[in-house]
């Protein structure tokens, strides 16, 4: 991450970096290297020299003295480390292009993969869908939405929740999802993870992004974090009827195995993701 070669010499890597945990990135640094680094100070000290002289107006006064001051100018210049941290926290650690599969790593493992990544914000499209609806826009895809549930033999979702709003059954089924706000990325061993975003650490806004590009982000990413597997749903059974513990654990299986249907194995909880810049 920190130099790349030019020629004979080493120069600074330039990275854009579209997303910073800077929580998850102060607490690596301050374990790493014993304690946080908020500001660095430099002081930079300079002479100067200054010639007094003193002439008259006859001849004989001229250069009757002359002297030398010197005085010690110190300069303090207060430094914001910035993304400089990351860098040197990341070169530290010695972390490279992950090539094995992601089936391969632990839980808790702190991957670098880099690929296409799908941008999705569901609060956003939850937000259009009543507009959406009054312009007419949802009508073909509620008919297509039905069509597929009927070839599979499964009521419509509209008949499902009784509704003929198909909006409104949208929004309840995206409240079921999990992180509302993530990308996709998949690695170069073709597998998918997913990777979920807090707005706050974003460089860019996820509205602007989607607005600007749509899902798909140009170019090729690269994401460091946390990876976790995801069990998939087993089935569950409620031995005590009476328990409601057990109904509510029914439940919430149930909902799992809805919103998880197609979703990646894997997570990986982001600490940056950017791209390197290409300049001569």
């Amino acid at each position: 991450m920190g130099k790349i070669e030019n020629g004979k010499s080493k120069i600074p890597a330039l990275i854009d970096f579209l997303y910073r945990d800077t929580s998850i990135i102060d607490s690596l640094y301050a374990q790493l290297f014993s304690g946080n680094i908020k500001q660095v100070q430099s002081e930079m000290s300079s002479t100067v020299e200054t010639e007094h002289s003193i002439e008259g107006s006859l001849p004989f006064m001229k250069a009757v003295k002359g002297d030398h001051d010197i005085s010690l100018e110190k300069t303090t210049s207060q430094i914001d480390p910035h993304d400089a941290k990351i860098i040197e926290l990341f070169d530290t650690i010695g972390i490279s292009v992950n090539e094995k599969p992601l089936h391969d790593c632990v839980n808790g493992e702190i991957v670098l993969i880099t690929g296409d990544i799908l941008l999705r914000n569901i609060n956003t499209i939850k937000s259009c869908l009543p507009l959406l609806s009054s312009l007419g826009m949802l009508t073909s895809a509620e008919k297509s939405f039905n069509q597929s549930l009927g070839t599979a033999g499964v009521k419509t979702i509209s008949t499902v929740l009784n509704t003929r709003n198909f909006a409104n059954t949208l929004e309840k089924m995206f409240d079921m999802l999990n992180f509302p706000l993530h990308i996709e990325i998949q690695t170069n061993t073709y597998e998918n993870a997913m990777c979920p975003l807090n707005e706050q650490y974003l460089s860019i806004s996820s509205k602007d992004l989607l607005s600007i590009y749509g899902p798909s982000l140009p170019g090729q990413w690269s994401v460091i974090g946390i990876l976790s597997h995801v069990e998939q749903a087993k089935p569950y059974t409620i031995t005590n009827p009476n328990n409601l513990r057990q109904i509510a654990d029914f439940i919430q299986n149930e909902l799992r195995k809805f919103a998880n249907d197609g979703a990646p194995k894997y997570i990986i909880k982001p600490i940056v993701i950017y791209q390197k810049l290409i300049f001569a």
